[in-house]
């Protein structure tokens, strides 16, 4: 929506002198009227003025593997740090039975989960406790660690602010990861402080090159995090960490936030759907959404082997929208 000409002060000054002051209750009435209207145009979210060349798709596929990798000659090398074989990061080579490898620093953030990877091949990784507190000390969880492309070197990066002290109840700190190739800009979902009564969790945007917080989204516990061009403009789309609801909140050309976060769908409304968490969100070429959902309730689980409802949605960028197409178990 343009910006009105005339400031609010003027208009309305030019309103009161048109109508005779024998006429209080029109005078009142009018504006009121106008009142609303300003309201209504300052609460409205503004379109996303979209750049040229804009092309719908994921916004993380700049990513290029780490040249630490190379090294290691592995045929089908993956970075695992799904806590199954190891304390950290590992990396693995799915053509072989016994080939992986691991850094004397990537057990440094104990047990971990959320990673991404940045356009240098640099990894970005955060603690995450599954089963038990024995390598992740409540106080220790909302830090984000960063593993050198050419090193193979794991550093601390970032260590993030509680709104809430640290306590027994919940366990977890950074939750989600997403790197946004658009604006180099490294996305972290933390839930440090929540508890059942109080939401404090934040999404940061952070400068991957020295750990600086660039802006926040404050009051939201979510969990996994994606970027995702639309065609009304770029959405950084996130899991609730209470609810079984993926949401989405627009974004700045310099990747702020901008508005107010949107409800994009409920995972228990799909048919077959369930009421687990949206925990990982990844976006494919073909302009695909992938939910991988798990049970949530911020407390450890009984086995590391978590079970994972897999959702496939479809981009429908007519009406900025997406379609169920599967829902498949991992």
């Amino acid at each position: 929506m343009k910006k009105l000409p005339l400031s609010f002060e003027t208009i309305l000054s030019l309103i009161q002198n048109a109508i005779p002051t024998s006429l209080p209750i029109c005078r009142l009435a009018v504006c009121l009227t106008l009142v609303w209207f300003i309201a209504a145009c300052g609460a409205k979210e503004t379109e996303a003025v979209l750049p040229e060349g804009y092309a719908v798709g994921p916004t993380d596929q700049c990513h290029a593997t780490p040249q630490f990798i190379h090294a290691l000659n592995f045929e089908r090398p993956v970075i695992d740090t799904t806590q199954e074989f190891a304390v950290g990061v590992l990396v693995r080579d799915l053509a072989g039975d016994s080939g992986q490898y691991q850094h004397d620093t990537w057990d440094d953030a104990g047990k971990v989960g959320p990673f991404a990877i940045d356009w240098l091949g640099n990894i970005f990784v955060a603690p995450a406790p599954v089963i038990s507190l024995e390598f992740n000390p409540v106080a220790e969880q909302n830090k984000i660690f960063k593993v050198d492309t050419r090193t193979g070197e794991m550093t601390e990066f970032a260590s993030l602010p509680w709104p809430l002290p640290p306590g027994s109840g919940n366990p977890y700190g950074v939750v989600g990861l997403a790197y946004d190739c658009d604006t180099g800009s490294l996305y972290a979902a933390s839930v440090a402080g929540s508890t059942p009564q109080e939401e404090v969790g934040v999404i940061y945007q952070i400068n991957p090159d020295n750990g600086v917080i660039l802006s926040r989204l404050e009051n939201v516990d979510a969990l996994g995090l994606g970027i995702f061009r639309a065609s009304q403009g770029r959405r950084l789309y996130y899991g609730a960490g209470r609810t079984p609801a993926v949401y989405s909140v627009g974004l700045d050309g310099d990747g702020r936030f901008r508005g107010q976060p949107r409800l994009e769908f409920s995972l228990a409304a799909q048919a077959g759907g369930s009421t687990d968490k949206a925990q990982r969100i990844q976006f494919t070429a073909d302009n695909t959404m992938i939910v991988k959902a798990i049970e949530f309730n911020y407390s450890l689980q009984p086995t590391s082997r978590v079970q994972k409802d897999v959702y496939t949605f479809q981009y429908q960028p007519a009406d900025d929208t997406w379609t169920l197409m599967s829902i498949a178990e991992e």
